[in-house]
This record gives structure tokens, C-alpha cells and sequence, in this order.
């Protein structure tokens, strides 16, 4: 089975590995939650959750449906990594 290397975002933005996404996740109420893309398999994207202060957790598969994340500038992952890193 071969290994696809990009897809889109909700935007039509390519999105490839270490791209990072903003996805939504729900624990009894929906909040919006940075993710790493780790790699890409035929029904889905491989992820890992950036956690508070930085912290990465474990990895996690979520659908290839792209209407469901969006892509954003390393930029700004890494200013909001170093604001809420009090």
C-alpha cells in the first residue's frame, strides 16, 4: 500500500509532513487543539496533540476529510508555545 504524501486543508492549502494543523477535539464540549502531522496513510492523517507549555503527546490518527482542519504558520505555533509557557 503506498503512503501519500500531502493532502488539503479546508482552505485547498497542500499540507505535508510536519505541517502543522489546528483540528477540533471533543472531551463532553469541543475545543480547538494544535496538531503535528506525522505522516499520511490512504484513509488518514497521523498526528500528534501539542499539549500545554509545549509538550507533545502521543500520536493519534484522525480522517482524511479536509474539511475538518486547517493548516497555520509555524510562526504562530511557536509564539503561542512561548506565550502560555509561563
Amino acid at each position: 500500500m503506498e503512503e501519500l504524501k500531502e493532502a488539503t486543508d479546508i482552505l485547498g492549502q497542500t499540507l505535508a509532513i510536519d505541517d502543522y494543523i489546528v483540528i477540533p477535539e471533543t472531551h463532553g464540549y469541543s475545543v480547538l487543539t494544535i496538531a503535528q502531522i506525522v505522516r499520511f496513510t490512504p484513509k488518514t492523517v497521523r498526528i500528534k496533540y501539542l499539549r500545554s507549555r509545549g509538550i507533545w503527546d502521543d500520536e493519534a490518527n484522525i480522517e482524511k476529510v479536509s474539511n475538518k482542519y486547517v493548516k497555520v504558520d509555524p510562526k504562530l505555533v511557536m509564539f503561542g508555545i512561548l506565550k502560555n509557557s509561563k
